[in-house]
């Protein structure tokens, strides 16, 4: 099947052995139907000749077949310009042979392999075919827009090449034949004008002559125009040169590439002109007489004196008695690709030989790249984490990591940047902290998305040392006050208790109590604020109320402070709650609060305050490292001595301190402005002397997260029904107002001193017992391993936990043990009877099934 709608040659040969090829080729290039070719008409009516361009399409389903008809168009004076030739098609000849036997017959033919780059590489086919001037590659599946531009430029070249070859090698010998045809023929016509007397036909005949030579002679003119004018009109540089290496046709292309005009370049040696390898260019021109060809990189230099890196194709230029003539160049500027690659290659290098690891991934998530360091860090061979969504590094489940990544890709694309600490997970399971910094990169309308990770869990933990020395040192410097405050606490119960012995009225008998029981409840408080001081920060971010923030700060400055320092807080109920590591800011409250103490060793007021304030984007803008939105402002403020100006800029610096050697060591103002900044806050200081000091926190605030209800009246403890209840406790007094407790209040109680124990007493009664109240740090057995063993005998036992321990660490380590063998509730000490009663209680009124959950 054939169509024709062009003057000169545009045929295409489609070498498949798919017919359905064969048609998409036909409905790419050939004829349009009815519609478009009524479109095509318009549009040369109203705007001039249109510009469709319609191809000769010809089809062959082996590449024997296509040999065939090559050589047919050969013998009928119609050859292809070019064929699209398909990489596989059995059982016949694959794509490559074909190639190389259509060239055998047809050296021109501009060849187009088609593939999916699986079938065949690219240094395959250069080392079986050799020479690729003449050979593209098209990617399947097919683009239509790619195959026009393929067909249009490949016909357009196979053209240009004809005629530059027609042109070149025979015009100037057809202008000299032709200039002295027509001076012979001038001579001629002179010769007969001078007889014309006596020959007058002669001598018209010979002007007629004259004109029609003339007009040939314009006519070669005119067509060698049009040829440099087409030549000019191309977009590489373009030129000639003679087998002595001089210049004898430059076109425009040359001209804006290399600087040189037509004028200048004329004639010159283009060895001198161009090559500053002249050894490189030496080569390339001795390949190119040998073998007629050459294709490959050269570095030129421009007329200013700058190089450029050019991509050749040079051609060696024949006479019609097959003898060397010239050398036709076709230059491609390849500078700013060569500068885009060794900038990529560097760029790699970097990424490389970077100490922190680089993640780059694709919107979907998945990890295109990850250098050197990345694997290391997580544990991964080079290119093992390539096609692997970014979740695999994420210390949470998959899909939670999912969503988690989707997330922060949401927040990418509003905000074009990220920076935060991110839960990691290596290849072998261990976790670990990273601080990462994610950007967005965009690269011709694609994001991606780049991450640089730090491995930063030594420096957490060394951070988390130091802050937990730092209250340490806190509590020391409040230690008398704490000795003083406990004395003050254990006096009344003392007292009391020695009162219990005597004969008293009943009314003076439950006041004692009343007394014992609430200096009990102030020294348990008092204990759990130091506790809190102790334990380790958990780094996580949680609502922190700040009325219940500020009360503990009162608690224990009433607990501790001098008497002479006259404390109080203004603190407004509709005040925010704060999202924060509730530890770390107790730290930075006491941090101040005993600052303003010290600051008044004869005695002052010391205040607390807190109030809501937002702050807009022009506040923002002003004040470094503050985000518009609402924050809390808290104060602490004494009536001290106040700071001198010239100390100001100082007292944040580490290890600055004014005060005697063993006093202080400098690093408690250092750390609350590190923990504030954490926290996204800031400090303001306002002193003066003579008057006072108030440092301003400003805290980011969440207005719309839900504190803590406040809690309603007290539950009635629920009464037993006889249920047998095992205690166990090393501590026998503990054990002892247990097991009376529990009795007073319908319970069967046995009771063990350790774990050991315990285990023998289960064993014997383990039918009848349905609740186990159990201290986990004991002697002999722990209470962990007594857990194991009874959850061995008895799956679905319900058991209570007691602890008194206080450091963060130890308390999550036998938390999660616990909690892994089903035994959920943890009572601290000290508790109250009605806290058992209400946890046994409640304990005992849920269904087995929740113990398997």
């Amino acid at each position: 099947m054939k169509t024709s709608h062009s003057n000169f040659n545009r045929r295409i040969l489609v070498i498949d052995d798919n017919h359905a090829i064969h048609d998409d080729f036909r409905k790419i290039l050939g004829e349009p139907d009815a519609e478009d070719a009524a479109l095509d008409e318009a549009e040369a009516r109203l705007f001039g000749a249109s510009q469709s361009m319609l191809f000769d399409i010809d089809t062959a389903s082996q590449g024997e077949e296509g040999l065939q008809k090559v050589q047919q168009a050969i013998v009928e004076g119609r050859p292809y310009a070019m064929a699209f030739v398909d990489v596989r098609m059995p059982p016949g000849w694959d794509g490559i042979e074909t190639t190389q036997r259509l060239w055998k017959i047809c050296p021109d033919l501009q060849v187009v392999i088609c593939t999916a780059f699986a079938d065949c590489s690219w240094n395959e086919m250069r080392s079986q075919i050799g020479s690729v001037d003449r050979l593209l590659i098209l990617k399947k599946p097919f683009d239509t827009v790619e195959i026009l531009q393929m067909a249009s430029a490949l016909t357009q070249k196979w053209l240009l090449l004809q005629e530059s070859r027609l042109k070149l090698d025979g015009l100037e010998q057809m202008v000299s034949e032709r200039t002295r045809e027509l001076e012979q023929s001038q001579a001629a016509a002179v010769s007969m004008m001078g007889d014309a007397v006596r020959n007058r036909e002669k001598a018209e005949q010979a002007c007629e002559d004259l004109r029609r030579e003339m007009a040939e002679r314009r006519h070669l003119e005119e067509k060698f125009r049009e040829q440099a004018s087409l030549l000019d009109k191309a977009q590489e540089a373009i030129l000639v040169h003679d087998l002595d290496s001089r210049v004898t046709y430059w076109n425009k292309g040359a001209e804006k590439l290399y600087g040189w005009s037509m004028e200048e370049a004329m004639g010159q040696p283009v060895g001198q002109l161009l090559h500053k390898d002249a050894a490189a260019f030496h080569q390339a021109s001795e390949q190119v007489i040998q073998t007629g060809e050459w294709i490959g990189e050269l570095c030129q230099s421009h007329k200013q004196g700058h190089s450029l890196a050019i991509e050749g194709h040079w051609t060696l230029v024949r006479d019609d008695a097959g003898n060397p003539q010239s050398v036709f160049a076709i230059n491609t500027d390849i500078t700013a690709r060569k500068k885009t690659d060794e900038a990529l290659e560097m760029q790699g290098e970097v990424l490389e030989s970077m100490a922190e690891g680089v993640v780059v991934c694709d919107e979907a998530g998945q990890i295109v790249f990850s250098n050197a360091a990345c694997n290391a860090m997580f544990g991964y061979d080079n290119g093992e984490l390539l096609g692997q969504h970014f979740s695999v590094l994420k210390r949470s489940a998959p899909d939670e990591g999912r969503r988690e990544v989707d997330t922060l890709w949401t927040l990418l694309m509003e905000r074009g940047a990220w920076t935060g600490e991110i839960d990691s997970r290596k290849k072998d399971g261990m976790t670990f902290i990273t601080r990462a910094r994610v950007s967005v990169l965009e690269n011709a309308g694609v994001s991606s998305f780049i991450l640089v990770v730090e491995d930063i869990t030594e420096k957490k933990s060394m951070e988390s040392q130091f802050l937990r020395s730092q209250r340490m040192e806190i509590v020391g410097r409040l230690s008398s006050g704490i000795a003083h405050d406990m004395n003050n606490i254990l006096t009344p119960i003392i007292l009391s208790a020695s009162m219990l012995r005597l004969p008293l009225p009943p009314e003076d008998f439950g006041k004692l109590l009343g007394n014992i029981e609430s200096s009990a409840q102030r020294g348990a408080a008092l204990i759990k604020q130091l506790l809190t001081l102790g334990c380790e920060a958990g780094g996580q971010r949680k609502v922190v109320t700040t009325t219940g923030l500020v009360d503990d700060m009162l608690q224990i400055m009433l607990g501790t402070f001098p008497k002479n320092i006259n404390i109080s807080a203004r603190i407004p109920e509709e005040v925010w709650p704060m999202m924060g590591d509730a530890t770390q800011l107790h730290q930075v409250l006491l941090n101040l609060c005993v600052n303003a103490r010290d600051a008044m060793p004869m005695g002052g007021v010391l205040t607390l305050s807190a109030e809501n304030i937002r702050f807009d984007d022009s506040y923002a803008a002003m004040t470094a490292g503050i985000k518009p939105g609402p924050y809390v402002m808290l104060r602490v403020a004494d009536t001290g001595e106040g700071i001198p100006s010239d100390l100001k800029e100082k007292i944040f610096d580490p290890f600055f301190t004014t005060k005697e050697t063993g006093k202080g060591t400098g690093l408690g103002l250092s750390t609350v402005l590190g923990i504030v900044k954490s926290h996204s806050g800031f400090v303001n200081l306002r002193s003066l002397m003579g008057t006072g000091t108030t440092f301003e926190i400003c805290l980011p605030a969440a207005p719309d997260a839900k504190a803590d209800t406040l809690a309603g009246p007290a539950p009635v403890p629920p009464r037993g029904q006889g249920e047998t209840i095992l205690v166990v406790d090393d501590e026998a007094n503990i054990r002892d107002v247990l097991r009376k407790t529990l009795a007073a209040h319908g319970y069967h109680v046995l009771t063990a001193g350790d774990g050991t124990e315990a285990v023998v007493l289960f064993s014997e009664h383990r039918d009848k017992i349905k609740a186990v109240l159990t201290d986990i740090m004991m002697p002999y057995m722990d209470g962990v391993t007594m857990v194991r063993t009874m959850r061995k005998m008895a799956p679905f036992t319900k058991i209570v936990a007691s602890t008194g321990m206080g450091s963060a660490r130890g308390r999550e380590d036998k938390t999660a043990a616990l909690h892994s063998l089903g035994v959920k509730t943890l009572l601290t000490k000290p508790y109250t009877a009605d806290e058992v009663l209400l946890t046994i209680g409640e304990l005992l009124a849920e269904p087995e099934e929740a113990l398997a959950a």
